[in-house]
């Protein structure tokens, strides 16, 4: 597969990201609206969905 992401905006590939990292963690994810950066960062706090495997789950506040 071919995936070129040097196409899409700052904007689409920062939600591009976010969405990755709501479907691998779950709903636990979100995204912040833009900082001073213009960047649109995002978070994570709970347990995720089977990350990094089903019996350890990553646990606990990360920044994205």
């Amino acid at each position: 597969m071919d995936y070129r992401l040097e196409n899409l905006s700052p904007d689409d590939f920062e939600a591009l990201v976010n969405e990755l990292c709501q479907k691998v963690l779950g709903t636990g994810a979100v995204s912040f609206s833009k900082g001073k950066d213009r960047g649109r960062d995002g978070r994570f706090e709970g347990t995720a969905n089977r990350y990094p495997s089903d019996s350890e789950q990553w646990s606990g506040k990360f920044i994205i």
